[in-house]
């Protein structure tokens, strides 16, 4: 890593920040917005309110009958999906 030293508009002070050489200048994040598609909807996300109302949507099930179902078969949506026609 290397320091690069800021200095601060407003108050004069300087302001240092690490920069990791080896870092990525373009990395994806974990839960990008902006990259969505056939890998984000090959798993079921509990994690975030949107995708809970999107899934339970598509399937035509309660909030609470997906993360069941989830919780019985794991979060591939083909699982899921299976999983909630049986019911």
């Amino acid at each position: 890593m290397r320091r690069l030293i800021l200095g601060g508009a407003a108050c004069g002070q300087a302001h240092e920040m690490l920069i990791a050489e080896s870092y990525p200048k373009e990395t994806a994040m974990a839960d990008d917005k902006s990259k969505i598609g056939g890998q984000d909807r090959s798993r079921v996300s509990l994690d975030e309110d949107y995708e809970v109302q999107y899934w339970s949507t598509l399937f035509g099930v309660s909030a609470a009958e997906l993360r069941a179902a989830v919780h019985a078969v794991g979060n591939e949506a083909a699982a899921v999906e299976r999983y909630l026609k049986k019911g």
